[in-house]
């Protein structure tokens, strides 16, 4: 489905979804206990949507509608098929979780970029411990399957690929033991951070030192609650950047998201003089900063730290670089970084979203600052994320064709 937006300026208030992050924590850790939870406040999201029903091939009884799930933890299974639809925190974080609950097979499939994206880190441990990895995938199509049960023991990984591949084992290791090491520094460590707070949430102690994470004690039933998602209130926060007067409610002010640092950097790019930010730590958040700077009038600004957004939905360091190019942003890429001269407004013009729902979405938040309409091919796969984004820019006075 392809959209228009036009100049507007929004105004009211919303209320930020539920955090995609935090709930697909939430469903696997009550899936792995022992006894029913209810986890509330869920958006169904395309990607909830697939750890859902990834918990369900693994055995667990998911009842519930609307934003309440309530789920009896699983039972192991023989054989299952799990679709991940465009999810890589369902592949990743499901893959461990799979091994650790069967000797059997389990079957990951999925769509888009999925099939494409980096699983070195899983198959080096796998083929190590001769475990069954079986990668027919072709194209960004995922057809993935593993086998033979996880043992406890020591798993090495870099920490600097990506914070899902620590987190699918850190789920893993109350049930099977051991110990996981960093073996680079560990990038994105907000995310992980996130993974061992819900897992402590649901009984289960964790403890790190020096790099090194042991995990101890069952899961247990909970009654978990999601808190608000500070990647996508990164979208209204920089309309407000641009102009806008949106009140961004439901927010978790000491929450351990590493996008909260959207309120810090957004605040910093109003200083004058050149600057620098890194987004190794936040790389969700990037396509929609860039768009900031880009509006930073008469003043450049280089980001740097960019390199995992190559491996994104989309090669979203691209994506970002050629949407903001088109809509008349001064903008050049060298490598892994982008520099950027800010003006007052952008010119607008046709943009592809690459089926991303981040580019989608900061494509609608750029035409707040456009002379002219953002013809954008492809704002369907907001779905993925954020359902109803459509719905809430437009309430704000949003205009969309």
């Amino acid at each position: 489905m392809s959209a228009v937006f036009l100049p507007s300026r929004l105004s009211g208030a919303v209320i930020a979804p539920p955090s995609k992050s935090v709930a697909h924590r939430a469903v696997l850790c009550a899936a792995l206990a022992d006894g029913q939870s209810a986890v509330r406040h869920l958006a169904m999201s395309d990607d909830i949507a697939a750890t859902l029903s990834a918990v369900r091939a693994f055995g667990a009884a998911v009842d519930g509608e609307g934003d309440e799930r309530t789920i009896c933890g699983a039972r192991g299974f023989d054989r299952a098929t799990v679709d991940c639809a465009e999810s890589g925190s369902t592949l990743r974080f499901c893959i461990p979780i799979a091994a650790a609950l069967t000797d059997g097979t389990c079957r990951f499939v999925g769509r888009g970029r999925l099939g494409a994206r980096p699983l070195g880190e899983y198959e080096k441990i796998w083929r190590e411990l001769g475990l069954v990895w079986q990668n027919s995938s072709k194209g960004g199509a995922l057809d993935l399957t593993v086998g033979g049960r996880l043992r406890g023991g020591v798993f090495e990984m870099r920490g600097n690929v990506s914070s899902q591949f620590f987190s699918g084992i850190l789920f893993a290791l109350p049930l099977v033991g051991g110990e996981l090491r960093a073996t680079t520094p560990l990038a994105s460590r907000a995310y992980i951070d996130m993974t061992i707070e819900t897992m402590r949430g649901f009984g289960v102690s964790v403890e790190e030192r020096d790099g090194v994470f042991r995990a101890d004690g069952k899961y247990g039933p909970r009654d978990f609650t999601v808190e608000g998602d500070w990647s996508q209130a990164a979208f209204f926060a920089v309309a407000n950047f641009a102009g806008s007067d949106v009140e961004i409610r439901g927010l978790k002010e000491d929450s351990l998201q590493g996008d909260r640092a959207i309120v810090p950097m957004l605040e910093r790019l109003k200083g004058e003089g050149d600057l620098v930010f890194d987004g190794e730590q936040c790389p969700d958040i990037m396509p929609v900063f860039a768009l900031a700077c880009a509006l930073r009038e008469g003043r450049r600004t280089r980001l740097v730290g960019l390199e995992r957004l190559k491996i994104k939905e989309c090669d979203r360091l691209a994506a970002t670089y050629e949407m903001l190019k088109t809509l008349g942003a001064d903008i050049v890429r060298d490598g892994d970084e982008i520099t950027i001269k800010g003006r007052a407004r952008l010119r607008g013009g046709k943009v592809t979203s690459c089926g991303d729902h981040r580019m989608a979405m900061t494509a609608a938040i750029a035409a707040l600052a456009c002379e002219g309409e953002v013809e954008v091919d492809d704002v369907g796969c907001m779905s993925k994320s954020y359902p109803d984004f459509l719905q809430q820019y437009t309430r704000l006075g949003g205009r969309v064709q």
